[in-house]
């Protein structure tokens, strides 16, 4: 009984990770254009809700996913229990869009057990069609 619990907790802590990729989903079809592109940071341009422009940052440190609002840290997109062990935004451009595709391993480390998951997504900027 114990071992079902745990087990469901870990699972349940990986399953958090949807929350962040959507998070990254939300921003990234919402930014104007791409400040800035590495291989773990992700600066957005774009607009709060009265049209004033602003800068979002997603930038890998450590084991954990900051959210940055105008250079301002707003905090960590995973939770204590998820570590962020690899984490890779590519910037995609045709004639016609723009794009970033995100590759992101996570890792959830509970009693003693390791589960390990990769998510992958690739978004188009609304400000870039």
């Amino acid at each position: 009984m114990v071992a079902s619990f745990r087990k469901t907790q870990i699972v349940a802590d990986i399953n958090q990770t949807n929350q962040i990729i959507e998070r990254l989903s939300r921003e990234i079809r919402q930014a104007d254009s791409i400040h800035t592109i590495s291989s773990t940071n992700l600066k957005l341009n774009t607009t709060d809700t009265v049209g004033n422009p602003t800068t979002v940052t997603f930038t890998l440190s450590g084991t954990n996913l900051e959210l940055r609002e105008n250079d301002v840290l707003i905090g960590n997109l995973n939770p204590t229990t998820v570590a962020i062990t690899a984490l890779s935004f590519t910037q995609i451009t045709n004639t016609h869009s723009t794009a970033v595709k995100i590759t992101m391993t996570v890792q959830s480390n509970r009693y003693g057990s390791t589960r390990t998951a990769n998510f992958y997504d690739t978004l188009v900027l609304r400000g870039s069609y």
